[in-house]
């Protein structure tokens, strides 16, 4: 299987370029390409034939008239709530005046805000934000609003508007304007007495025109009172759009989908549409065109694991298909190819043990379902491991103890531990444990010879004082010489170690020397012997 990791966020927004109905005449719509239209960012983006605040009013035949600000506030409650700047008048407050292209500059951010004039007016955005608000002047032909975009030829756009009337107790004769592109109406002048938000909009196809032009809102109704107006959300962009006309999600299973998918789309707004199936490339982050796919249906044949990944279908009016302000995009057509597994599992089981519901030994094979739905087959190889049982016996000295798998013994018994096997099984070890008599063997000339006299003068026969023994498999050994004042001598642990006559290297005198030995056996038996050895010269 080719796994295909999901779209970044980014990219994913790039994919469905149509926005929300901006529009009463277009259900769907392109990107919108003005800059600013909800004002949020002030000035930014825009120009008008009037100027920046009551202080840069261009009067026209009136008093007063013929100037703008942003607001989120009623402008006429009060004079300061007409006032642009004065620090910035200069060189944005004239009409006509180009902003400064960083949104963040004091000249666009100088709003009149709810802190500086308290009088609150909702904006149609939020009901909490910015919003245009004109007083024109009584020179007809005047635009309220203007921005260059960007526009593809054979295409067709949308240019719309919400407005309210703000005049001084909606006053008449209202706002009255129409909207232009290029210098050209598009639409008739349209009254707008109402108190609330409306919106209106027109419908402008390009023909031949591409390229920028400007785009505008003109007033109509001249004159120095009772046409005033608020606008905002400002939206110009691709009437129209490209839409999924088949399934959105394809998923197979294995290495074949045993059936052709059938990708289809349409697209409206454009006079004749071209359209581009794209594919996403995790690798490049990016959309790419698949070759020859140009019709508004794309075929897959045999979809097999490579057809795993999304689509889009692009569209635009021809030859525009490359120009991101002029194409708009479809939703992402997902295809997942999902793998059959086929796995081997081997197992062990003790007696009155299961797995996966199996009780005996044995080749059992079973198809379960992945969570996509796909078959994956289990080969389960189950041996039967036995438990054990081990008796053993074993001997035990009063006053000693034995280990028993770590437990330290010191009764007779029968004593049983449970111990797991290399599989896990249980091994049953049962030790009888018994308890021998201790015994005292004192001179036991059957179990051992002593010489009663020795001469260590190096001439190779009877150098040595060393006794014999029967067996010299013993658990504790002494052997200690004293003269006849007590003085130890001599002394060893080791059975086969003698006296050769010698103390500190120093040749012992003749005479009666006094032995000891204690001898402790392995069946519990204890020897002692003692007694006297001759030192002959």
């Amino acid at each position: 299987m080719k796994w295909q990791p999901a779209i970044p966020a980014a990219c994913l927004l790039a994919t469905v370029q149509m926005a929300l109905a901006q529009s009463q005449l277009c259900p769907s719509t392109g990107p919108n390409l003005i800059a600013n239209g909800n004002f949020e960012l002030g000035y930014y983006g825009f120009t008008s034939d009037f100027g920046r605040g009551l202080n840069n009013a261009t009067k026209g035949g009136c008093g007063t008239q013929g100037w703008f600000v942003v607001a989120q506030a009623d402008p006429h409650a009060d004079w300061s709530c007409q006032l642009y700047p004065q620090a910035y008048s200069a060189q944005f407050g004239g009409p006509n005046t180009e902003t400064d292209p960083n949104p963040a500059h004091p000249g666009n951010t100088a709003v009149i805000t709810l802190a500086t004039c308290n009088h609150p007016l909702p904006d149609h955005t939020t009901g909490a934000g910015y919003f245009l608000a004109i007083d024109p002047d009584a020179i007809a032909g005047r635009a309220y609003w203007k921005q260059k975009v960007t526009v593809c030829p054979n295409t067709d756009y949308v240019f719309s508007v919400w407005v309210r009337n703000i005049s001084p107790g909606c006053g008449l004769p209202a706002p009255f304007f129409h909207f232009e592109v290029g210098g050209v109406p598009i639409n008739t002048p349209t009254s707008y007495p109402a108190c609330s938000w409306v919106q209106t909009d027109a419908l402008w196809n390009s023909g031949n025109v591409q390229g920028e032009v400007w785009i505008q809102l003109v007033n109509d109704q001249p004159g120095c009172i009772a046409n005033d107006v608020a606008i905002d959300d400002l939206f110009f962009g691709i009437c129209g759009g490209t839409v999924l006309t088949g399934n959105d999600r394809y998923a197979f299973c294995g290495e074949s989908a045993g059936m052709p998918f059938v990708l289809s789309g349409q697209a409206t707004g454009f006079s004749p549409p071209q359209y581009q199936w794209q594919k996403f490339d995790p690798s490049k982050a990016r959309w790419v065109d698949i070759a020859g796919a140009t019709d508004s249906v794309y075929l897959i044949a045999a979809p097999g694991p490579d057809a795993a990944g999304y689509y889009r279908l692009l569209a635009a009016a021809n030859g525009n298909n490359h120009s991101a302000h002029c194409a708009t995009a479809s939703a992402a057509i997902r295809i997942d190819a999902f793998p059959e597994y086929a796995t081997q599992v081997a197992a062990d089981i003790c007696p009155g043990e299961t797995y996966a519901g199996y009780p005996a030994a044995g080749t059992y094979v079973d198809t379960f379902l992945s969570v996509a739905g796909c078959d994956s087959i289990r080969t389960l190889f189950l041996r039967l491991r036995e438990t054990y049982r081990v008796e053993t016996k074993n001997t035990l000295c009063r006053g000693s103890t034995f280990d028993f798998n770590g437990r330290r013994l010191s009764a007779p018994g029968l004593y049983v531990d449970t111990l797991a096997s290399l599989y896990g099984c249980d091994s049953i070890v049962a030790l009888e444990l018994e308890l021998l008599p201790r015994r005292f063997l004192d001179n036991d000339t059957s179990f051992c010879y002593v010489p009663n006299a020795f001469s260590p003068n190096d001439d190779g026969v009877n150098d040595l004082f060393v006794p014999y023994f029967a067996d010299i498999d013993f658990k504790t050994y002494e052997f200690r010489i004293f003269d006849r004042w007590g003085s130890l001598l001599f002394a060893t642990r080791d059975p086969a170690a003698g006296w050769n006559g010698k103390h500190r290297g120093r040749n012992c005198a003749g005479g009666v020397y006094t032995y000891f030995m204690l001898i402790e056996t392995g069946d519990c038996a204890n020897l002692t012997f003692e007694g006297t050895i001759s030192l002959i010269k």
